[in-house]
């Protein structure tokens, strides 16, 4: 077996592994969020997605090196468009993931602030009874 089919396995190895794990991570975070009541269930959702893009991007760019590593294995004109077809979809999928990590974040971020304030509101509000 030669060098590049074996760096070529790795790579696929390694995509399935961040994936797989990655997704596994972001619902043991999310279960685990929901058991502690941290935060509402969209809340808790769009960290699990967040978490879940960020895996899927790291995965899909191991493919796309794996991919690569096939084309000089196998030099053929199909293969070289099957990469770039392959770096376009990687492409599209990791700009709409970006996107999409973004709104989430500026969600959550909106989110949270809304409850720091509210929480402020209500101390404010317990002061101005005691008083």
């Amino acid at each position: 077996m030669s060098t590049s089919v074996v760096a070529e396995h790795i790579l696929y190895g390694v995509t399935m592994l961040v994936i797989v794990f990655g997704a596994a991570r972001s619902i043991w975070d999310g279960l685990s969020e929901a058991c502690r009541g941290e935060g509402t269930p969209e809340e808790q959702m769009d960290r699990v997605r967040l978490e879940l893009s960020g895996s899927l991007s790291l995965g899909l760019t191991f493919f796309v090196g794996a991919e690569i590593i096939k084309t000089f294995r196998v030099p053929h004109w199909k293969q070289l468009l099957k990469v770039v077809v392959l770096i376009l979809i990687r492409q599209l999928l990791t700009w709409s993931l970006d996107r999409d990590m973004e709104k989430l974040q500026k969600r959550l971020r909106e989110s949270k602030a809304l409850r720091v304030a509210k929480a402020g509101i209500e101390e404010e509000a317990r002061r101005f009874l005691r008083a």
